[in-house]
């Protein structure tokens, strides 16, 4: 056995990698997600907004705190959710000219959007 790394390498694997599309600069994919979290946000409160209309106080207690988070927090699951039944990239990456690609540079498909 020869574990010390003395070996020859005899052929480097095979990438399997055949996509030349560049990747997406990380003031872009900011963007994008600033985008999406302000879409979220807006859906947060409508999520909130019977609990404005009844006039309820907003602090939190232990006994308000489940049906806050009760409306709060589907809202993010369901806006990923809901691209990844329509097949397409969220708002924001459209917003902001990115597209989601798999290594061969095709769209993914469903299965592995929902793999995501």
């Amino acid at each position: 056995m020869d574990f010390d790394g003395g070996g020859a390498v005899i052929a480097r694997p095979q990438s399997s990698i055949i996509c030349d599309a560049p990747v997406a600069p990380v003031r872009l994919r900011i963007e994008a997600a600033a985008i999406d979290t302000a879409i979220i946000a807006v859906g947060c409160t409508f999520a909130l907004l019977p609990f404005l209309l009844a006039h309820a106080p907003l602090f939190l207690d232990r006994h308000r705190l489940p049906f806050f988070a009760l409306a709060v927090l589907p809202v993010p699951l369901l806006y990923k959710l809901l691209w990844t039944f329509v097949g397409r990239d969220t708002t924001g990456m459209r917003c902001a000219g990115l597209r989601l690609i798999d290594f061969d540079g095709n769209p993914p498909s469903r299965s592995s959007r929902y793999q995501r």
